[in-house]
């Protein structure tokens, strides 16, 4: 059995994810791989048991928010975070990891070579603003700043594809937030709408959330420019 196991299997039942051991044996092999690899390519700060908690559990924390979108596009996926969980957990699901850079790009590719995720997951090395047919919801989590993000992607959240951004402290990111709204970039007759989204991660004492970001034609949205609190 694999050292990491019960670590796992206890995450998975605290967040309610009903795992074939298949699935299981998938994510324990990524953890070794972002081990095996994290020596020379510093993918993450984490070692050990910390890989499952603080990253492979906390991007399965957000799967019942997007398993029900037939594309996802995990932008900035560097270490594969959240998009290879959550895709391991959504066998119905297509994703496609955005990731500029070639060496992390490679990782990626490895890492799906030995999952036999491919071609269901793909790796797509180009710049976030790129576009990616087909998708119908983007994810991120550790990438740059909203503020950032937001401009970037305009063209998904004006044709409908939301944003499902893992985030930290409310405040931080509602600054973030705040510099979008006023930086005079959002698109004209459209208006910008968060909702909060609750992520359960026991493993940690940092505050975790999901934030649902989407730009609604002008008038379809009684909570544009305001913070909605999800369920």
């Amino acid at each position: 059995m694999h050292k990491h196991y019960d670590v796992l299997d206890r995450g998975l039942r605290t967040l309610k994810l009903e795992a074939s051991e298949a699935q299981k044996a998938a994510l324990l092999v990524y953890a070794d791989e972002i081990e095996r690899w994290n020596k020379r390519m510093n993918l993450v700060r984490s070692s050990g048991e910390a890989i499952i908690t603080a990253h492979i559990l906390d991007s399965l924390a957000g799967v019942s928010y997007l398993e029900g979108f037939a594309h996802v596009a995990d932008l900035g996926s560097g270490a594969g975070l959240p998009g290879i969980p959550l895709a391991i957990m959504t066998p119905n699901c297509q994703w496609s990891l955005v990731e500029r850079g070639t060496a992390r790009a490679a990782f990626l590719a490895n890492v799906l070579g030995s999952l036999a995720l491919a071609p269901r997951v793909r790796v797509c090395c180009q710049d976030a603003n790129k576009p990616v047919a087909g998708v119908k919801a983007l994810t991120c989590r550790a990438f740059l700043p909203l503020s950032v993000v937001l401009p970037l992607i305009e063209p998904y959240l004006v044709a409908g594809i939301p944003l499902f951004a893992y985030q930290g402290k409310v405040e931080e990111t509602e600054i973030e937030l705040a510099r979008y709204r006023m930086s005079g970039e959002l698109p004209a007759g459209y208006e910008f709408v968060a909702t909060k989204l609750p992520l359960i991660s026991p493993w940690t004492e940092a505050e975790r959330w999901i934030w649902k970001l989407e730009l609604r034609p002008e008038g379809a949205s009684s909570k544009a420019g305001e913070v909605e609190d999800g369920e």
